[in-house]
Formats: C-alpha cells, structure tokens, sequence
C-alpha cells in the first residue's frame, strides 16, 4: 500500500490524498464530490498543486457516508416492513426520531467545526492587519513631514537663486549687489 499521508512542513496536518480517500471510504471519485458538495467541503491544494484532505475532513466524510447509509437503509426497511396492508408497529416512529436526532446533532456538530475553522481563518488573516493599519499611519505621517520638509527647501533655494541673481559683476572678480525689486 502506498503511503498517501504525510505531514505538511508548515503546519501539522495529515495530508490525505483522494486516493486514499477512495480506499478508506470505498467510494469513487464522483461520490467524494458529491459529499463534498452536501456539507460545502473544498479539498486543499498544496505548493504542487495537488489536491488533499485533513483527518477532520476524511473524518467528516465518513460521517456523513454513514448517516448516508444508516437512511438509506432505513428507508429500504419502512419499505420491506410497513407494506401498505398492513398496520405500522410503534416501535417505528421512536427509532426514527432517534435517528433524525442523531442526523440533527451530527450536522449541528459539522456546523459548529465548519464556523469555528472559519473563524479561526479569519482570524488569522486579520492577526497582521492591526500591525498593518499602524505602519501605514506612520508611513502617510512621515510622508507629510518630508512633504513639508521639501516645500520648505524649494522656498529657500528660491529666495538662494534671488539673492545670487542680484549680484552683478563689475569686475577684477568684484560683485555689486543690486537692490532687490519683488516686481521684476
């Protein structure tokens, strides 16, 4: 048997290929999709680009492959067992509304993990965005500062220019200043 499950550097996480799926569940490709698309389960990529489960998923997977069948089978039974003629046992409706409620608190409990594991990557996309919004305050405040600081500087290489172009030479290296006129 090949060994599909191997631990992602980064995180400690079984990788559990779709083949290996197959073998675990006993299912084709087409069933994996189609539990997939019933409790809204996107397989992960990794740097290669090859597709995986975790354990929680292929777990989750197995769930509800067995609620699957436990209904199925369940639905074969009212059919061998309550023939139209005949009267339904009460023991029937008891059974089944044990199984419903095993149904609802398995999918109560999906819901739960599938909102924490959401939460929990939002909230880790979010961690950095504090530190983020922080540096880009700092980063516009500075950027006004040297915005300022360079409005200052061409102000006085302006009044610089002024005062060196009323200087005119006389001669021997000599200088005269001219009187400075603002209307010129």
């Amino acid at each position: 048997m090949e060994i599909c499950i191997e631990k992602l550097p980064n995180k400690n996480v079984e990788k559990i290929t779709p083949k290996m799926v197959r073998r675990l569940l006993g299912i084709d490709n087409k069933e994996i999709a189609d539990l997939c698309r019933q409790i809204s389960l996107i397989p992960k990529k990794d740097t290669n680009g090859q597709t995986y489960f975790s354990k929680e998923d292929v777990d989750v997977l197995k769930r509800i492959k067995r609620l699957h069948a436990a209904s199925r089978s369940q639905e074969s039974a009212k059919i061998v067992q309550y023939p139209i003629a005949e009267k339904k046992p009460e023991t029937a409706p008891v059974t089944i509304q044990r199984d419903s409620r095993e149904v609802l608190a398995a999918m109560a409990n999906l819901e739960n993990k599938l909102l924490n594991k959401i939460s929990q990557v939002i909230d880790e996309k979010l961690d950095g965005m504090d530190e983020v919004v922080v540096e880009l305050i700092r980063c516009k405040t500075e950027n006004e500062s040297l915005r300022q600081k360079i409005n200052d500087l061409n102000k006085e290489i302006y009044n610089l220019k002024t005062e060196t172009n009323s200087y005119t030479p006389v001669g021997f290296n000599f200088y005269r200043k001219r009187p400075h006129n603002m209307y010129q």
